[in-house]
């Protein structure tokens, strides 16, 4: 039974930025990448700034090391997300408490130290999100080296599903000016595009929504243009809130622009991220609750609708 022998972390940066979201809200303006300004979220020295990781790697007794990164999100502290992760101040955590935790346990098995690690309470919270994520990581991968498998073997073994026998879709991410990545993404034939963000109402979204289904209708039509014939992606928009912000929480008003977005990008997909930025994690699935039943009304008044016009037609 292989066993956790040490645990070695590492701080180094991540793969992306923390940017602060408040701060881009209240109306600091881009400088090429750089927003010059004061941050208003804790912990920002800068509006935007390199993300900061923590390596987590597992030596295992039979030699073998496995590793895990620990990194959060882009925009931090919102929605009821942790704040900004700030690596150096978890090395102690990791080279103590967590080290401690997870010497000479057997790593065979995944599920359950995984389980033990998210309900691990360090005083009187939880271990940030980035440690719980890239802890747990590492310790998948030390579970596929104790079994000689690959990583998704041990997460279909534990938890009882099926490994794709197909590709799985890719999410592609660009700005939205960047019109050659958006043509290279188009012509690999990526699933779901662009991502891009929008994040201030009048600059991004238009006043009247207007500036959004323009540029999802242009994506289309450069769909259209340069891709293959049977080329059907989805079209991901990432909105940070701001279509709340336009409607100032009205959520039925939301609901009929999310439909006019939606026949602008016909006949693709449309997936909306983050339609709106409420103050908690509970008051944000609330919201999402509250849309989801508002967009069913209307696809049921539509079909009522049609259902009448077919009948008034016969």
């Amino acid at each position: 039974m292989t066993q956790v022998q040490d645990v070695i972390p590492v701080v180094g940066r991540s793969g992306f930025f923390n940017r602060d979201l408040a701060a881009v809200k209240a109306g600091a303006r881009a400088d090429g990448f750089a927003y010059p300004g004061k941050p208003l979220s804790p912990g920002f020295s800068k509006i935007v700034q390199p993300g900061t990781a923590i390596s987590v790697m597992l030596l295992l007794d039979d030699g073998q090391v496995a590793f895990g990164d620990c990194t959060d999100v882009i925009l931090t502290g919102v929605a009821g997300r942790d704040p900004l992760f700030q690596a150096e101040q978890y090395l102690g955590f990791l080279r103590t408490t967590m080290r401690e935790a997870l010497r000479g346990r057997p790593i065979d098995r995944f599920r359950g130290l995984a389980e033990e690690v998210d309900r691990f309470v360090d005083g009187a919270r939880q271990p940030h999100t980035a440690l719980r994520y890239g802890i747990t990581q590492a310790l998948l991968h030390g579970a596929a080296l104790a079994n000689h498998c690959t990583m998704a073997e041990i997460v279909s073994r534990e938890y009882g599903c099926a490994i794709a026998s197909a590709p799985i879709p890719i999410l592609a991410s660009c700005h939205k000016e960047d019109v050659q990545m958006i043509d290279r993404m188009i012509l690999k034939r990526v699933e779901l595009l662009p991502h891009a963000s929008f994040q201030q109402v009048e600059r991004d979204i238009g006043l009247e929504g207007e500036k959004l289904i323009a540029y999802a209708s242009g994506i289309v039509e450069r769909i259209r243009q340069i891709g293959d014939p049977d080329y059907r992606p989805r079209i991901h928009l990432d909105v940070y809130g701001t279509l709340g912000e336009l409607f100032g929480g009205d959520i039925e008003a939301t609901a009929v622009y999310l439909g006019e977005l939606e026949a602008a990008v016909q006949p693709h997909e449309l997936l909306v991220e983050s339609f709106v930025i409420a103050a908690s994690r509970q008051a944000q699935i609330e919201a999402f609750r509250a849309l989801r039943s508002a967009r069913g009304k209307a696809a049921k008044s539509r079909s009522l609708l049609t259902s009448g016009a077919t009948r008034s037609k016969t």
